[in-house]
């Protein structure tokens, strides 16, 4: 027999979870601030729409959330020196690179997926 689950119900609780924490660990810690990047190639219209709803989400539980839009043309070695400089910044926590890529050029995406774990830092 299923069982259903309540979508709403559990992510606010989740995200409520996040809020609470993140607050906890801002108090014992001055001036904190966890920080992401979101990554972008091209504009693809869907795409849009899930970075506008990870901009909104994150800022609602207090994460400083910032969106890094390349253009269709830009060369993979472009990309990855950007965001090896976003793994480089102190203010970044971690890096989601949005898939899939809207690219006039070549770009591995397996190289991203595959390679992920090295970008983020806790």
């Amino acid at each position: 027999m299923a069982t259903s689950i309540d979508g709403k119900s559990l992510s606010k609780s989740f995200l409520d979870k996040i809020r609470q924490e993140l607050s906890e660990f801002k108090s014992n810690n001055d001036n904190f601030q966890v920080g992401l990047a979101i990554v972008q190639v091209g504009d693809r219209p869907d795409s849009n729409i899930y970075i506008r709803n990870k901009l909104r989400t994150a800022s609602d539980v207090g994460i400083n959330a910032k969106h890094f839009k390349f253009d269709r043309s830009v060369h993979e070695s472009i990309l990855i020196d950007e965001i090896n400089k976003l793994n480089s910044d102190p203010k970044i926590h971690g890096i989601i690179v949005q898939l899939p890529f809207d690219s006039e050029k070549s770009i591995d995406w397996k190289l991203y997926y595959d390679s992920m774990y090295l970008w983020i830092r806790i």
